[in-house]
């Protein structure tokens, strides 16, 4: 350890006891006895050492391994920071009693409080064995700490701190790591937020989720309801809006109509649907695309699809009836709540091929409301355990937006009325719905790439309008999102059954 890296009041401890050789030995509490006058022990012959021929040494020889052209921009642009003038002029003569002393600057007050371990070698100012960086050279440092391997902010710091100083010398680092464009690009995915539930209803098919699945080149409708987990799944012939009203119309008929309906965006979001919601009462919930955890309680929806994928995956390697297959699915009691959906959606356990007496089948079940609710409880305390609360973002925030693996620069346009799902517009003027899980705070302000601003003017209205015309001719186009506005002025290329091919983004140049 070098004397420079003492504190200075240790430092004057080790002078005073510099003429004495003494051993230190453990003693109890117990055993260190107070020593009377006549106990001393005194130095016979006096040392003629005083303690003003003590000279504290900071450094017999300091070798600097870099290079005769940055060691001579070191002390040229430290011969020129005034901050670092002033401080060798504090360091040659001496450092102002007080702080009020010294200019209202807040360098000058830093490097006062860590006087005692300065010291200037050969035009330099040291700390310790750290070079103090001046002023200009502190961002030229930054680059080449961080663009070499850009690693992240804490070994950044560790590393800074291990070969040169200056005061903010931890915030610099901070906020130039944070604002490295390439580091934001790759950059990891937020944490996840606090799990939001969406109401349980008190009475069945008052609220329902829907989706659509495919297996086996063939496209199924699949209907949940919120109170009882009944799933309804029905083949279709497409994915049009026409097609899945037909069906749906059927399922109302046989429970009753919803009060809430709540679905993905294609093709729910059309404005054929829109009207089949108006003229037969419902609401209609849509949520963010790419992001199926907000379809439904927890994924409700999904985790319905996935149920029926299962089974028709194991119908089809058995050659089992799926319909015989969902009636024992419907019969099957819940996981924690003791009742079949069955039970909760009909008051009475249906009949299946499984023999059953008559007060078994029509014995009303005793629901209790409390054992739905605390389920849900239950499965938002273990899911908030790794989740973190983050701030929303508002109108105008610059952002960097998840597209495929990579991060890219956007900007928040609006909020929708859905929780955390925003519209947003990336660099290149396309416009998005995202959840707030693929959007991150960016310290860099949003500037659109060449003339996109212009092309983004212009194909407004179009991209309206194509919305539009999406929703009326919604058989032919039903695989085009609705909810993401492609800035895009070249003509539709068409399959043959009448899916639009939509280039990828890094194709659209």
């Amino acid at each position: 350890m070098y004397i420079a890296d003492l504190l200075s009041r240790s430092f004057m401890e080790n002078k005073r006891l510099i003429k004495y050789n003494f051993d230190i030995e453990y003693l109890p509490g117990s055993r260190m006895y107070i020593a009377d006058l006549l106990s001393r022990s005194f130095m016979e012959n006096k040392s003629n050492i005083k303690d003003e021929n003590i000279v504290a040494v900071h450094c017999l020889n300091l070798d600097l391994p870099i290079s005769e052209r940055n060691l001579d921009l070191l002390k040229t642009e430290t011969a020129r920071d005034p901050v670092l003038l002033k401080v060798k002029q504090f360091c040659c003569e001496r450092w102002p009693k007080h702080i009020n002393c010294i200019d209202n600057n807040e360098q000058l007050i830093a490097f006062s409080k860590i006087k005692d371990n300065l010291r200037i070698h050969n035009g330099l100012v040291f700390f310790g064995d750290k070079i103090i960086v001046p002023e200009k050279l502190r961002q030229l440092m930054l680059q080449k700490l961080h663009n070499t391997s850009h690693l992240g902010i804490e070994k950044c710091k560790a590393r800074a701190r291990k070969i040169f100083y200056w005061p903010s010398l931890t915030k610099d680092v901070t906020e130039f790591i944070s604002k490295c464009i390439v580091c934001l690009k790759f950059s990891r995915k937020p944490p996840k937020e606090p799990l939001l539930q969406h109401t349980r209803p008190n009475i069945p098919f008052y609220k329902i989720a829907a989706d659509i699945l495919t297996f086996g080149a063939v496209d199924y409708l699949t209907v949940v309801d919120y109170y009882s987990n009944w799933i309804e799944l029905v083949k279709i012939s497409s994915k049009s809006t026409t097609e899945v009203i037909s069906k749906l119309k059927v399922i109302f008929a046989t429970h009753g109509i919803p009060t809430i309906f709540v679905s993905d965006n294609v093709p729910f979001n059309s404005l054929e649907f829109k009207t089949f919601a108006k003229d037969w009462d419902f609401d209609l919930i849509t949520f963010s695309p790419k992001y199926p955890q907000s379809n439904g309680l927890n994924g409700l929806a999904e985790r319905a699809v996935g149920i029926c994928k299962n089974i028709l995956r194991k119908c089809n390697e058995t050659g089992s009836d799926i319909q015989k297959a969902l009636l024992e699915y419907r019969c099957t009691p819940l996981t924690g709540v003791n009742f079949s959906p069955s039970e909760l959606l009909n008051n009475r356990l249906l009949r299946t091929t499984l023999p059953a007496t008559q007060n078994v089948l029509t014995k009303p079940p005793e629901i209790d409301i409390r054992k739905l609710e605390n389920k849900r409880m239950k499965a938002k305390h273990h899911y908030d355990k790794q989740a973190h609360a983050r701030p929303t973002f508002k109108e105008g925030d610059s952002i960097i937006l998840k597209k495929e693996k990579h991060w890219v620069p956007a900007q928040v346009m609006e909020k929708t009325d859905s929780p955390r799902s925003y519209i947003v517009k990336d660099h290149l003027g396309n416009i998005y719905r995202r959840n707030s899980s693929f959007l991150k705070p960016s310290p860099n302000p949003f500037i659109l790439e060449n003339n996109a601003q212009a092309e983004y003017e212009d194909i407004t209205n179009q991209s309206n309008n194509a919305h539009n015309s999406f929703a009326t001719n919604d058989a032919n186009n039903y695989d085009t999102p609705t909810t993401e506005i492609i800035t895009e002025s070249q003509p539709s290329i068409k399959t043959r059954s009448g899916r639009v091919i939509v280039k990828p983004v890094r194709y659209r140049q």
